[in-house]
């Protein structure tokens, strides 16, 4: 089993809906798309400035919060309590996406850095898409094996 920690979205819609429709820029819905070719949904949780660490399926609201901002509503308190009732804690999730201020507040034991956009070699959103649609359907090398030693 993959689960997926996905960064939130800058770009929103202005009504309630679950998570995973709510964040509309195409950074966010290119590493989504790559995350469901490797994982169900409700194996992705997205980190979110306002509701801190959640289930892709769950609906919320439109906000205006960042992490590593001012504006910024979850802690790394609450983010850590938010993992260990997700069972989180205690598995090793892929984070996709997650910027050096999400890290900062995302208290995981253990995880599988996969890709921080800010680490590729170079950071516009092609690059970004050209490797997603690289690796569409599966794990890059190291990432794959350790999957497959942990089944």
């Amino acid at each position: 089993m993959t689960e997926i920690v996905l960064g939130c979205g800058l770009r929103k819609r202005d009504r309630p809906c679950p998570a995973w429709r709510m964040y509309q820029g195409p950074v966010f819905r290119t590493a989504l798309r790559w995350s469901l070719s490797v994982a169900a949904l409700p194996d992705i949780y997205i980190l979110s400035g306002k509701y801190g660490l959640i289930p892709s399926e769950m609906v919320i609201n439109p906000y205006e919060s960042r992490i590593g901002t001012p504006s910024q509503v979850c802690t790394r308190a609450s983010v850590a309590q938010q993992a260990a009732a997700l069972g989180l804690d205690r598995r090793r999730p892929l984070l996709v996406n997650i910027g050096k201020p999400y890290l900062a507040v995302l208290s995981l034991p253990q995880y599988d850095l996969l890709i921080d956009y800010m680490d590729l070699p170079d950071t516009r959103y092609g690059y970004q898409g050209s490797w997603f649609k690289q690796y569409h359907g599966r794990l890059p090398g190291r990432l794959a094996a350790l999957t497959e030693s942990a089944a």
